[in-house]
């Protein structure tokens, strides 16, 4: 029998993410059987986020066992009248309106999470889940975070300094001490390095 690869390529990466885009329609959660330690990795767009898929391919990601997981919390704010003639084609309801933001919201957090499933692989590791959790209107990120951890009994969370927000909110100290106090596993607040003067 031929034996499996350690290391995916590019392609399965993205199967895995439009596997997590059909859950995320469906409001479907996928369970794995866990041998390690579950690591998961708070993401999002920002720079901040390459700290993170560092610290971990440099900590945990070639520990045998491990099963690491991404996740991105997409947002969006649903509307409750529908704008003026020519913002939205004709006989689309509220419902409609809403249901085309949310997908909108759900394919942005889908696209980055394959960019970063696909960084992940050149340094050498690769999550076996990626999972967009939703934030606003129906949680907030932080607690949207702490529920999931909790839920599926994370044994660490990783984070970013900075930059956590699906819509671009500064990932801000009040953020980052929120989950470090309220998630039941351990907390890894990863810094941003510091830029050398220029000149120096």
């Amino acid at each position: 029998p031929h034996s499996r690869a350690t290391t995916p390529s590019g392609d399965a990466c993205l199967e895995k993410a439009n596997e997590m885009e059909a859950a995320a329609e469906n409001g479907v959660v996928e369970k794995k059987e866990e041998t390690g330690s579950h690591i998961m990795l708070a993401l999002d767009e920002s720079k901040y986020a390459e700290d993170v898929l560092g610290f971990c391919a440099k900590n945990f990601g070639n520990i045998n066992g491990n099963k690491i997981t991404f996740l991105y919390v997409y947002e969006y704010t649903p509307v409750t009248l529908l704008p003026g003639p020519g913002f939205v084609p004709a006989g689309q309801s509220v419902e409609d309106l809403n249901s085309s933001i949310r997908k909108h919201a759900i394919e942005k957090g889908t696209k980055v999470l394959k960019k970063l499933g696909k960084r992940a692989q050149t340094l050498g590791f690769k999550p076996d889940d990626m999972k967009l959790l939703v934030g606003a209107p129906v949680s907030s990120v932080k607690q949207a975070i702490v529920d999931y951890t909790k839920s599926e009994k994370a044994d660490a969370l990783l984070c970013g300094s900075r930059g956590m927000g699906a819509v671009g909110r500064a990932f801000l100290g009040s953020v980052s001490d929120y989950l470090v106090h309220n998630c039941d596993c351990s907390v890894v607040v990863v810094k941003h390095p510091k830029e050398e003067p220029k000149g120096q």
